[in-house]
């Protein structure tokens, strides 16, 4: 029996260096640029550039990324401009007809046409010391793509460990410093009384695109939350210290709002924010911060995220956890960790629970600079609507999505600039619900999201969703317009 059982071990060792050599001989497969030459997409509904990191986290190109902040620079002295920056997930990249790329676009024209509405064009102009200023305005979206498939067809599933940890390297190293001074040219701009326009920056990370992006503002977040909270958020101590209400204080994050849609994270990644800012009061002028989706029925983060996490455990040597809530965080992912109220304090849902998702394909034109031997490519992606067209058919109930005159205007103003968003709120027949443990002005919070709205792990291109997404935004820069504009204007 020994002897069988020796070469059963060995039998297995020699099995899994094949495998390593195997994937060692795939671990350049699709490591390169792939927007050297289509960095850059021109539409009437927005202007799209592409930055793309290696497996380190280093930018293969820092030209790119310094073209994309100097357009925003130069758009926001033209122009009223809003930034959508988008990291994809795992399987995906920046190539040419990519599924997130040309999901990336939908969304971009759905942003351009939420905020074509009269309401945003008014509150933008509404508060700027009587200037006369054009009511035109430009999307600039920036597509950060990393390395999220390196291996061909389905041998790519077997790479959870390997792109999860690329992700973590992507969001610490030049993606960090990229979103830092994105950062600084929005801070400079909204505090410059020079200009008379108004810029929005908003990030959207995916799967194990929202672990890089977590990866790259949770650092700047927790040095901000630690100055504000007069308690500390160690990690062991679970229960969020009642926060003191007389004193407010204001939390900025990055940009205007930092968004993760079903982040490949472990929970554990999130506490320390959650934690800190627990114990913070907000102003009505708070506005939120970090807002993670997690979709009900996300199989794959549900699921094998917490086996992949567990078998990582023992591969990787790391001692036996004793604390429950310790070992539960770490192999749950953000979204799927502990009840109601240890993080997650909202939920999104179709107002009408008959809704249905159905899935269709949008097929784009390929870009011009895209092809392959010559021949262009079909582009296209995954798109999901609900069964029946149920576009706008009635009027949200807490907001309205459109105002018709200056009275209108005049009498929202005020409700805008007070307006809590992390109550009950509700935009084209979706709406987002506090739960137990959700505070006014919450800056950070977890919603889950109902099957409705998302399609598992990757059926996030939902129109439904991605219009709520596209009002929320919208809302949330107009309370953010009138804001500004009163400090620089008063």
């Amino acid at each position: 029996m020994k002897g069988v059982n020796e070469l059963r071990g060995r039998g297995l060792a020699l099995a899994l260096a094949l495998l390593a050599l195997a994937l060692a001989g795939c671990a350049s497969y699709e490591h390169k640029p792939h927007r050297e030459d289509a960095s850059q997409v021109e539409t009437p509904d927005y202007v799209l550039r592409f930055v793309e990191s290696d497996d380190e986290g280093w930018f293969w190109n820092r030209k790119r990324a310094d073209e994309a902040i100097d357009l925003v620079e130069r758009s926001a002295r033209q122009m009223d401009t809003f930034v959508l920056v988008f990291v994809h997930g795992w399987h995906h990249s920046a190539r040419c007809c990519d599924g997130n790329v040309e999901g990336f676009k939908a969304t971009l024209t759905e942003l351009r046409k939420e905020l074509s509405q009269p309401m945003y064009a008014n509150a933008r102009s509404g508060l700027r010391s009587n200037l006369k200023v054009s009511s035109e305005f430009r999307i600039v979206g920036i597509y950060m793509g990393w390395r999220g498939r390196s291996l061909p067809g389905l041998l790519d599933y077997g790479t959870f460990w390997g792109r999860k940890s690329a992700a973590e390297r992507v969001g610490e190293n030049d993606m960090r410093e990229f979103f830092v001074r994105l950062d600084q040219v929005y801070r400079t701009h909204q505090k410059s009384r020079e200009h008379a326009t108004f810029l929005g920056l908003v990030t959207l990370g995916h799967s194990f695109g929202g672990q890089a992006v977590l990866r790259s503002v949770s650092a700047i977040f927790e040095q901000q939350l630690e100055h504000l909270s007069r308690a500390p958020g160690y990690l062991r101590d679970s229960s969020p210290t009642s926060p003191p209400k007389e004193q407010q204080e204001q939390f900025h994050g990055l940009g205007d709002l930092v968004i993760l849609v079903n982040p490949a994270v472990e929970a554990s990644a999130y506490q320390r924010i959650n934690a800190l800012g627990r114990g913070i009061t907000y102003p009505d002028s708070q506005t939120p911060v970090l807002v993670t989706f997690s979709a009900d029925n996300d199989k794959p983060r549900h699921t094998l995220f917490r086996l992949g996490r567990i078998a990582g455990e023992y591969l990787g040597g790391k001692p036996r956890k004793k604390d429950r809530v310790e070992k539960t965080m770490e192999r749950n992912a953000l979204g799927f960790y502990g009840e109601v109220g240890d993080q997650v304090t909202h939920r999104l849902k179709p107002v009408d629970p008959d809704d249905r998702l159905v899935a269709r394909t949008l097929e784009h034109k390929p870009e011009a600079a895209c092809s392959q031997g010559g021949r262009k490519e079909e582009c296209s992606c995954e798109w999901y609507e609900w069964k029946e067209n149920l576009a706008r058919k009635s009027q949200p109930d807490t907001l309205p999505a459109e105002v018709a005159t200056a009275d209108e205007l005049g009498a929202l103003l005020p409700r805008v600039k007070q307006y809590d968003f992390a109550q009950r709120t509700v935009f084209d027949d979706v709406e987002l619900v506090p739960l137990a443990g959700a505070t006014p002005f919450q800056p950070t919070f977890v919603a889950t999201v109902s099957e409705e709205l998302i399609e598992g792990h990757n059926g996030v291109f939902s129109g439904p969703f991605l219009r709520f997404l596209a009002s929320y935004i919208g809302f949330i820069e107009a309370k953010q317009y009138l804001l500004t504009a009163e400090k620089k204007w008063r």
